[in-house]
């Protein structure tokens, strides 16, 4: 983990929030999860390895994708009849 001054992050599983600095308020589980953000703030992802493309956008969710580095946004992947970013 590279993380300076970044307080407040719950990380639950293998390589999480590995290049966090300076984001704070995270919270992410599964392997390899929020495994790029770098300062972004008040993210949550679950399951791995979600939310890998979010590096300094805050306030994302993604469940199962790996999201966009877009600040409040939300992604899901897998949603039966619906398509979704990956």
């Amino acid at each position: 983990m590279s993380n300076t001054t970044g307080s407040g992050d719950a990380a639950v599983g293998f390589s999480i929030l590995s290049g966090n600095t300076t984001g704070t308020q995270n919270t992410a589980v599964g392997l390899g999860a929020l495994s790029n953000n770098t300062t972004g703030f008040q993210n949550v992802v679950l399951g791995g390895p979600a939310g890998a493309s979010v590096t300094t956008a805050n306030n994302v969710i993604c469940i199962d994708s790996t999201g966009l580095n877009i600040s409040s946004s939300c992604f899901i992947g897998n949603i039966r009849g619906s398509r979704s970013l990956r």
